[in-house]
């Protein structure tokens, strides 16, 4: 099933190191999964896909990235499509997808739906 994101925005494609090929989709269960209950908070697919766009949106755009920039800017847009959750929550979903993507050794990225 289909997880809704921003319109617009980019729903890619990711080939692991050992060539399979994985949606955005797939990648954002995934970290839903790894997430549950931690913390005590559960995330919902839609945020969390929400999230990992404009992350990806803001990477984009800048040269070096920060960590707190990075955060901060993602929290920000995030209230803008009505989508409310704290800094550290923000955090916590890139942090994973980040340990997601280097676990999964991504090698290419194809970009689609732009």
């Amino acid at each position: 099933m289909s997880i809704p994101g921003l319109p617009g925005a980019s729903d890619p494609s990711f080939r692991t190191h050992c060539c399979h090929w994985m949606s955005l989709d797939t990648l954002v269960h995934e970290v839903c999964k790894q997430l549950q209950g931690k913390d005590g908070v559960e995330f919902n697919a839609f945020s969390v896909k929400v999230t990992i766009q404009l992350a990806r949106r803001v990477l984009a755009r800048i040269e070096q990235v920060d960590e707190a920039q990075l955060v901060a800017s993602v929290t920000q847009q995030l209230r803008a499509e009505r989508v409310l959750l704290q800094s550290s929550q923000v955090r916590t979903i890139l942090t994973q997808y980040g340990r997601l993507w280097k676990e999964l050794e991504i090698a290419e990225v194809l970009e689609q739906g732009r």
